[in-house]
């Protein structure tokens, strides 16, 4: 078996798995008519500007992309793309495909976790008023798994491929940081001390390193 097919079963595999969840979550977890009321009536709404757009447009091409690369490797349309001006020659580029599936697999885990945590407290600007912060689980490592587990995916997406065009879901990094400052300024100004207790022991995107007591 080569790695392309090889790395597109896994991928498959890991899409099936990503897309029964969240629709298991989604039938499961879905709102009540008083809190979609609630949510209606919220003065915060979703940040409006360019750097959205891009962060919207760099996630549809990185969903493109992942179920794009199982189609082109099982009808043998895949060795016929890597031949083109924009596809990148690197050293070690067999070491970034494996490491590019690696992160792929590690994100879709760390997203699907996440998701499985949280269960219906999705933050988001739609919180109704049963909401609870969830600090377990991958919330315990960072505040935010479900976005680290994007840019994850979408570092892993672009060393699968190895091509230009594989680098522009990058683009939608900087919106999704821009998403979790506003989120964060609702979360403090919805749970107050607890959340700011919650941002000194537990770090944005990168685990922190847990102070040994004397």
């Amino acid at each position: 078996m080569t790695f392309d097919v090889f790395s597109a079963l896994i991928l498959t595999i890991c899409l099936l798995c990503f897309f029964m969840l969240n629709l298991l979550n989604l039938l499961l977890h879905s709102r009540s008519r008083a809190a979609r009321k609630y949510l209606k009536d919220r003065k915060h709404k979703p940040p409006k500007h360019l750097i959205m757009v891009l962060a919207a447009f760099g996630t549809i091409v990185y969903w493109l992309e992942v179920l794009l690369y199982p189609f082109l490797v099982f009808t043998d349309l895949f060795s016929m793309i890597k031949v083109n001006p924009l596809q990148i020659d690197l050293p070690y580029s067999q070491f970034l495909r494996w490491l590019g599936l690696g992160l792929l697999v590690f994100g879709f885990f760390l997203f699907s976790w996440s998701v499985l945590t949280r269960e219906k407290h999705a933050v988001s600007w739609e919180m109704p008023e049963n909401h609870v912060l969830v600090t377990w689980g991958p919330y315990g490592l960072v505040r935010h798994p479900s976005y680290l587990s994007y840019f994850i995916m979408f570092f892993g997406i672009f060393f699968l491929w190895l091509n230009f065009l594989a680098a522009i879901p990058l683009i939608a990094i900087p919106g999704y940081i821009s998403i979790v400052e506003d989120e964060e300024r609702m979360l403090v100004e919805r749970f107050r001390d607890d959340y700011l207790r919650y941002q000194e022991s537990v770090g944005k995107f990168i685990p922190k390193l847990k102070k040994k007591k004397n």
